[in-house]
């Protein structure tokens, strides 16, 4: 096995786990819970490249952790190595990009988080996530089998999280509730969204993944059939290579659509002009960003699913241009992945190493700083040194947002 070696990165840039978990000697990963009986807790948390992470207590040390209800519970090998916690057998796992492998599941014996302290849930033992883990500086993730019996509240404007086992104490409205639905084997939340053009509408099972920083994602299997039945995706253009990493190395290069969505509902908030690209993972997803518009609540224990819009605010323009290529990391340099724009044909090529992006300069750079270092920019244009896949020679273009 690879370690991870292609990166989605866009802009701003993108690194999004999927994970699933398919048990094979252990029945779930939905065991243990909380020691105490009734909790009500809010803990701050830090938002590092559209991942939210924070602090929790493990064998009696502060750690941070990605808060990733697309996830289970998972630990880096170095915990693992030092908690000697009890195997539980291994599962089969796919990463984002569709790769699978076997893994071992272990019993954590407690994790604490905002003094709530959690006993005995499975975790899985990330063995080929460590360039992630060390990259944003976390011991693992926070997952939806550790808190399939809270209430998890996520308010972004004050950069925050609420757990607690009780609805009530956040005065929430049932009435502005929808149906939330959980997996078997981990308990990955999933809500029913609507896209809709004039008189069409069509819903989309997704998963909430917090631990996805983009907004929505919509699989291809979602896509080709929205396609071909109705007519509420605009702008479509087409594209073929490899963007999209995950556990296990490189997805292989495939069709690759980006297109706009006229209108995008969540429970009672609508979205317009929603960019949206296709993933290859089995559902479709919505990440973090959703979070900038509203509080989001998600009550595993009722299975319901809340969405408060921040200032009452119920529709959101997201129009924006994009800029014509998707950068990717490659066997630890930064390469062009994707190349939406086919007048670029010939200038550009899918798999080109960027050596610099405007005032990045990736040549420089580590792994780590690629990854995290965020590109902000508010320029039409920008400026790409490349260095030809095919003829290893320099070259310079420039590329616009559209």
């Amino acid at each position: 096995m690879k370690l991870l070696r292609i990166i989605l990165l866009t802009v701003p840039f993108l690194f999004a786990f999927r994970k699933e978990v398919s048990a094979q000697s252990i029945p779930s990963l939905n065991q243990g819970g909380t020691q105490q009986e009734s909790y009500f807790t809010t803990l701050p948390y830090e938002l590092v490249k559209g991942k939210i992470v924070i602090t929790v207590t493990v064998n009696g040390k502060a750690r941070k952790f990605i808060l990733d209800t697309g996830a289970p519970l998972s630990i880096t090998e170095s915990l693992y190595d030092e908690l000697h916690p009890a195997t539980l057998g291994n599962v089969e796992i796919a990463d984002q990009s569709g790769k699978k492998d076997s893994i071992a599941v272990v019993r954590v014996p407690a994790v604490e988080i905002g003094g709530v302290t959690f006993s005995d849930v499975p975790a899985i033992v990330a063995k080929n996530a460590k360039i992630l883990f060390e990259c944003f500086g976390v011991d693992g993730f926070i997952g939806s089998n550790l808190l399939r019996n809270s209430i998890v509240q996520f308010d972004d404007r004050n950069k925050q999280v609420t757990l607690t086992n009780d609805a009530s104490k956040l005065s929430l409205s049932k009435k502005k509730s929808m149906p939330l639905e959980l997996t078997p084997g981990q308990s990955n939340p999933f809500i029913k969204v609507y896209l809709k053009k004039g008189k069409q509408t069509v819903s989309d099972n997704i998963l909430f993944d917090s631990g996805a920083d983009g907004f929505y994602e919509i699989s291809m299997n979602s896509y080709k059939l929205f396609a071909e039945k109705s007519t509420v995706i605009d702008s479509v253009v087409k594209s073929f290579g490899s963007y999209t990493g995950g556990l296990y190395g490189t997805s292989i290069a495939q069709e690759n659509y980006m297109m706009k969505i006229p209108e995008f509902v969540v429970a009672k908030m609508k979205f317009t002009n929603a960019i949206s690209r296709t993933t290859y993972s089995k559902e479709s997803r919505i990440g973090s960003k959703v979070l900038n518009y509203g509080k989001a609540t998600l009550d595993y224990k009722d299975k319901l699913f809340y969405f408060e819009p921040y200032g009452g605010v119920t529709v959101a323009d997201l129009s924006e241009k994009v800029w014509p290529i998707q950068p990717a990391l490659g066997n630890d340099k930064m390469i062009v992945g994707i190349v939406w724009d086919q007048s670029l044909a010939g200038k550009i090529n899918a798999g080109d190493e960027i050596l610099s992006y405007d005032d990045l300069d990736y040549s420089k750079m580590s792994v780590c700083e690629m990854i995290v270092t965020e590109r902000k920019s508010e320029k039409e244009k920008a400026m790409l040194v490349l260095k030809d896949v095919k003829t290893g020679a320099e070259k310079r273009v420039e590329i616009e947002k559209k």
